[in-house]
């Protein structure tokens, strides 16, 4: 995932390491050692997502 995300609302499509998927909506914070960090925009809450297992991802318009 490019750096130029950093900064920016995210929708994503996430597999867990259990194999589950979600979309997510996430405001990117870092991007380091494949994770990216960033806050969930349904809890506000800090997460962790693997580059590997982010499927698909695109900018949140407005």
């Amino acid at each position: 995932m490019p750096t130029k995300y950093i900064g920016r609302k995210l929708e994503i499509i996430y597999m867990s390491r259990e194999g589950k998927l979600s979309q997510r909506r996430i405001c990117v914070k870092s991007i380091a050692d494949g994770l990216v960090w960033g806050t969930s925009e349904s809890t506000g809450e800090w997460r962790s997502f693997y580059v590997d297992n982010i499927l698909s991802w695109q900018p949140v318009r407005g």
